[in-house]
């Protein structure tokens, strides 16, 4: 009965801190990652300099997509001027993708993400780095059924 109480107390204190890390990396001292509601989601940079939207204009699928990225700082200004390469990487099968994504400024803090091929169904990190008047760094995830 001891090894009872002792395995459910180390798993509640796990999923405690899983809670709290969840929740302290969606938002800091310098505000939060608003999703809008035509957004796919918003993510922080790891610098915590950057929030980027993320759009697409239709599901994700396996082949080629497209995307659009809203670059805002902390006080919801667009961040024009950067740098943006995008890598669209499978860390389950340890490989990326067989094409290159392109992409274009478009103003007012926005950038167009073409050519971004997934070559087969699963989770898919968008590591992408921003260099520039500001740097950062996010790698969100998306599923492709």
């Amino acid at each position: 009965m001891r090894y009872g109480f002792v395995f459910g107390f180390a798993f509640a204190a796990l999923i405690g801190s899983a809670i709290s890390a969840c929740s302290s990396s969606s938002s800091d001292d310098s505000g939060t990652c608003p999703t809008p509601a035509d957004a796919l989601m918003c993510v922080r940079g790891d610098n915590r300099l950057l929030n980027v939207v993320i759009r697409t204009p239709q599901p994700l699928v396996t082949g080629v997509n497209s995307m659009e990225l809203t670059v805002t700082d902390n006080h919801g200004n667009p961040v024009d001027g950067l740098t943006v390469n995008v890598v669209p990487w499978m860390s389950t099968m340890n490989h990326g993708s067989t094409s290159n994504p392109v992409v274009s400024p478009q103003g007012n803090g926005t950038y167009s993400v073409t050519n971004v091929v997934f070559i087969m169904p699963g989770p898919w990190d968008l590591q992408t780095t921003f260099t520039g008047p500001v740097s950062d760094y996010v790698a969100p995830t998306v599923q492709i059924p």
